[in-house]
Formats: C-alpha cells, sequence, structure tokens
C-alpha cells in the first residue's frame, strides 16, 4: 500500500485528491457488488451533522464552519477573517470520542 497525505487520492497521483464524482462511482459500484443501500458522500457529510447537533458535539455555527458552509452576513462576509481551525479540531476531537464510545459498545 502507498503513503499518502490525502485521504483518498487519485490512483496515479498520491498527491492529488480524487475528485467528488470518481469517489461517488465507486461506492456505487461497492454497494451495487455488496448488497449496501445505494449512497453518495453528501449523505456521509448529512448524517455527521446530524449526529453531532444530537448529540450537542457542535454548535452550529463550529459545524457550519467544519462542513465549509459559508457565514454570509455582512459583518462574517466583510470582516471576519478567522478560519476557525482550532474551534473545527476540537469538535473532530469530539466526535472521535463520540465513534469510539460507540465502538467500545457490546
Amino acid at each position: 500500500m502507498h503513503e499518502s497525505p490525502i485521504l483518498i487520492p487519485k490512483r496515479k497521483n498520491l498527491n492529488e485528491p480524487m475528485p467528488t464524482s470518481s469517489v461517488a462511482q465507486v461506492l456505487s459500484r461497492y454497494c451495487k457488488r455488496t448488497g449496501i443501500p445505494k449512497f453518495v458522500p453528501r449523505d456521509i457529510r448529512r448524517a455527521c451533522k446530524t449526529l453531532m447537533i444530537k448529540h450537542r458535539i457542535g454548535n452550529e455555527v463550529e459545524l457550519n464552519r467544519l462542513h465549509n458552509h459559508a457565514l454570509n452576513d455582512v459583518s462574517n462576509k466583510h470582516y471576519n477573517r478567522y478560519d476557525y481551525f482550532d474551534r473545527k479540531l476540537e469538535v473532530l476531537q469530539r466526535w472521535e470520542t463520540f465513534l469510539l464510545g460507540l465502538l467500545s459498545k457490546p
């Protein structure tokens, strides 16, 4: 297996991410082959955000920034240059703790 800094790299260039459409095609073929109900990457984003809100893992602003949704009010659009990196990291660490807790249950 090749090492890559990219989660899902292109097959021929491990330093570039696979296009979203290609990921969806791979998932579609996998679901068909295994009998798993078909889903697309957007479904994973939707499920994550829904569960994060349900279990109070992050607030609306943190989750919108985590999902790269723009904050379009005047103040944020023109004046707020904060990248939210530390808050995104905190949310992802809480999400990791939540998921590990699920995996440790019998």
